[in-house]
């Protein structure tokens, strides 16, 4: 890697190897380090990233709702074939309740400012930068794209790392059962 990509990503410490391997047919990349990353059954992690117009994305701002947070970046090309996977598949599950936020990796403001106009976004979904890293790293998202899929209460339901076959078909189930999933926390146990 080379030019300023390359340099904000080392300076980030995360590990790019990985994520490019989504892109890049017979790469040999070591995983990003996801300790403490959420699992299913985990309440998700803290959510807060902004805009390219400079709104705060953040925990207040999605809580309630069933949402999708989806890693990804404008130079993927799986991201883009997972991102059309994702409109199709929110069409099928008739998931208009479901929030989604779109969070680049690394790239300048004015990029995907540019890209989030053009492309087909999900209607009503937040695209957001995570120039450093911070916010991939908390979430463990490990490749391009990542998706994970929280119910209403916050748990994570579902991570889908990478693009592939059948992702659309998961992604429509997915959105199936998370929209389904009850809007209150479950009482605790006495």
């Amino acid at each position: 890697m080379t030019g300023t990509w390359g340099t904000m990503l080392r300076a980030t410490g995360l590990a790019m190897a990985a994520l490019v391997s989504a892109t890049g047919p017979g790469r040999a990349a070591p995983a990003l380090d996801t300790r403490g990353a959420p699992q299913l059954g985990d309440a998700r992690p803290a959510l807060e990233v902004e805009t390219p117009a400079g709104d705060l994305v953040n925990d207040a701002r999605v809580a309630g709702r069933p949402l999708v947070v989806d890693f990804f970046a404008t130079w993927c090309a799986p991201c883009r074939s997972a991102l059309a996977d994702l409109n199709a598949a929110r069409q099928e599950a008739h998931a208009d309740d479901v929030q989604f936020v779109l969070i680049d990796l690394g790239e300048p403001r004015a990029t995907v400012q540019k890209w989030a106009s053009a492309a087909p976004l999900p209607a009503g979904a937040l695209v957001a930068l995570d120039p450093d890293g911070v916010a991939a790293r908390r979430w463990g998202a490990n490749r391009l794209p990542t998706t994970f899929l929280i119910d209403a209460t916050g748990v994570v339901r579902h991570i889908n790392r990478g693009w592939g076959p059948g992702y659309r078909e998961r992604m429509t189930g997915w959105l199936g059962n998370i929209k389904q999933a009850p809007r209150t926390p479950p009482a605790s146990a006495p």
